[in-house]
């Protein structure tokens, strides 16, 4: 895969940097498309068993019971806030925990990155992704006087907020990018195709903000 694929779509970046690593996904259900994705196919936990040893935390016993209904055996409970897990996660360390599009969803997002670094070794690498609060569609709807938000999402993030959360919770921001959503294989109509053409041109504007951060 060309380089320039990786950089732009989030789960092309994910998969190249998973290649070969023991993995915790965290948030790795996909809920509440669940069930959709995982028939299809689509899901990024089902990708990344493909190039990697991955287990898979979520908070949701029941998404857990879809995916196991349809082969996807390795995603287990885990609560990141209150630091429960399936009892046999909790002895084990990582090369990379994947922290995807989780982080705007908690009420206490430093706490669960404090809890994390149980999982880690002085190599690990944890990769946030989260959405990017001066994308080009955010700034769109800043001009019509309107806010588009994900009606279970806390806080908007950007680069500078969310690297002094990482600091303050113990982390060193290694690396910044941004990245579109989805895949470089999704299917685009005309018009979103040109869309990305020009984003690209300005990628600080792409709609995934990834940091990847490691325990100081």
């Amino acid at each position: 895969m060309a380089n320039d694929l990786i950089s732009k779509y989030k789960h092309d970046y994910l998969i190249n940097a998973c290649k070969g690593k023991k993995v915790l996904h965290i948030g790795a259900s996909d809920y509440p498309y669940h069930e959709e994705r995982v028939k299809k196919g689509t899901l990024l936990h089902q990708k990344l068993n493909k190039v990697a040893e991955v287990i898979g935390l979520d908070i949701s016993r029941d998404a857990i019971q879809i995916l196991r209904e349809n082969d996807v055996n390795n995603v287990y409970y885990g609560y990141i806030v209150e630091n429960e897990y399936d009892e046999h996660i909790i002895i084990q360390k990582f090369d990379i925990i994947v922290f995807p599009d989780v982080i705007e969803h908690l009420s206490k997002p430093g706490q669960a990155l404090e809890n994390l670094t149980q999982f880690c070794n002085p190599n690990t690498r944890i990769i946030i992704t989260a959405p990017n609060a001066w994308s080009i569609l955010e700034l769109k709807n800043h001009f019509k006087n309107e806010e588009s938000v994900h009606p279970d999402h806390c806080f908007w993030t950007s680069a500078k907020t969310l690297t002094k959360l990482c600091e303050f919770s113990g982390y060193n921001v290694k690396k910044i990018t941004y990245t579109n959503s989805g895949a470089s294989t999704d299917k685009l109509t005309f018009k979103g195709k040109l869309f990305r053409n020009i984003v690209d041109n300005f990628p600080h504007m792409r709609n995934v903000l990834i940091l990847e951060i490691s325990p100081k």
